[in-house]
């Protein structure tokens, strides 16, 4: 994907603010988690310490108890789960069965006299814990006791890890799933310059002459620019076209009127030199006529048509030779672009053709991927190999005993060259012809006549 590409610049742009959001979505979720479970871990601390006191009595500096907290992490021996008693002497005067009678309880901080505060520390088995600490007066006791209640630090990180796994294995699945709509999203929203692209290229190919309206509002006025530039264009080459035919007619008059008084001894030189202007009038006047229109007029040529046409005529003009002409032409094959021009293309290659056939010549086509392939050979002697690019330029005649100006080929390179195709010219293998290949703007559409 192009990194100039609107497609990219938005994806990119979606992706990064996506990734962010999410991102910060999932710091921010991961941060309430961690609160919320270290909420509910003092919370658990707490509530151990009101049963203690709950359960506790105090008679004679001794702590009894009715009955002993339910949670068995406080029975499991160094869980981290401890609870521990101490009176103003710093004696600990009970414990949880977690810690056993052999355990020193002095490693425990001991509370200062607010006797309310959270602390860390570590364990008889050197694991990090997090501790509370309540100064409290029990029932039946003259004195203050301290109560301090312990768990591991480590329950907090494995809940908060396995939350954080969780949540990162959701997120990145929201990811993916986001980037896919994303891309479908954008396909979906570029559908409207996609289709404006393909319409002009379909005017680049002849197959429309303007863009339709049915488009977004957001791109509707580029497509009336577009279509007003076409008509624009339009008017401007049907201008140029008519003055440069005024030109050409003006220069024709004084022409002909030129060859007219030539006419005696010694005005032989004079009336080849008008006769090759005028060609070239013709010439120039027909590049002028198909300059302009042959990529964007929309028009679809039936070839068979023109064919047979052509063909036709020459089977007349040429009928003292008593030539073979045949053609082979599928009925849907279609040219892309002007009558005018396809006549002007075949009616040159045939007439040359049949001016160098000795018994035969012949017409081909075929058609694929938007392409029209034109083959016209005959079993002349051929144009020589080191003639073959003087034979496309205009005014160059292989034959001089041959009538005409030399402008046939001329013209049938240029107006292959305008509708940007290609010419070549196959050399004669022994027993075959020579053949004239043209490659032209075509399609084979069954249905259209």
């Amino acid at each position: 994907m192009p990194r100039h590409s609107l497609h990219f610049r938005i994806l990119a742009a979606a992706v990064l603010i996506g990734i962010v959001g999410i991102a910060a979505t999932g710091y921010v979720l991961r941060d309430l988690f961690s609160n919320h479970i270290e909420k509910r871990f003092f919370q658990t601390l707490e509530s151990t310490i009101h049963d203690l006191v709950a359960a506790s009595e105090s008679k004679d500096g001794n702590i009894r108890f009715n009955w002993r907290p339910s949670d068995p992490r406080f029975n499991t021996p160094f869980s981290g789960w401890y609870w521990v008693i101490f009176d103003q002497d710093n004696t600990a005067l009970t414990s949880s069965d977690s810690l056993p009678g052999n355990v020193d309880t002095g490693f425990f901080i001991y509370p200062d006299d607010s006797g309310h505060r959270r602390f860390t520390m570590k364990g008889p088995t050197d694991a990090e814990l997090i501790g509370l600490v309540r100064k409290i007066k029990p029932l039946g006791s003259e004195h203050f006791l301290f109560f301090v209640v312990t768990g591991p630090a480590d329950d907090t990180r494995r809940d908060v890890d396995a939350f954080s796994l969780n949540l990162l294995i959701a997120l990145s699945l929201i990811s993916i799933a986001f980037i896919v709509i994303s891309l479908l999203q954008l396909r979906w929203i570029l559908t409207p310059l996609y289709k404006a692209t393909a319409g002009v290229q379909a005017i680049r190919t002849a197959s429309k002459s303007n863009l339709d309206q049915n488009y977004p509002d957001e791109i509707r006025p580029l497509v009336s620019e577009i279509n007003a530039l076409l008509e624009d264009n339009a008017e401007i080459l049907s201008r140029a076209r008519l003055q440069a035919s005024n030109l050409a007619h003006a220069l024709k008059n004084p022409l002909t009127v030129i060859k007219n008084e030539s006419r005696g001894a010694g005005g032989e030189k004079i009336r080849q030199q008008v006769d090759h202007l005028n060609a070239n009038i013709s010439r120039h006047l027909n590049r002028v006529r198909i300059s302009g229109m042959t990529r964007h007029n929309g028009n679809l040529t039936p070839v068979a048509e023109v064919v047979r046409e052509i063909c036709e005529s020459l089977d007349i003009i040429y009928s003292q030779k008593q030539l073979k002409i045949r053609y082979d032409i599928p009925e849907h094959s279609f040219f892309h672009g002007d009558r005018l021009d396809l006549e002007e293309l075949i009616g040159n290659l045939m007439d040359n053709a049949c001016k160098w056939a000795k018994h035969e010549v012949t017409l081909s086509t075929q058609c694929n991927d938007n392409e029209l392939e034109l083959s016209v050979c005959d079993d002349g002697a051929g144009i020589p190999p080191g003639e073959w690019d003087n034979a496309l330029k205009p005014g160059s005649r292989i034959d001089e005993s041959q009538n005409g100006h030399g402008l046939g080929l001329g013209i049938v390179s240029d107006i292959v060259e305008l509708y940007g195709g290609s010419i070549s010219i196959v050399p004669k293998p022994a027993s075959s012809m020579n053949c004239i290949t043209l490659k032209l703007p075509g399609s084979q559409l069954k249905g259209l006549e």
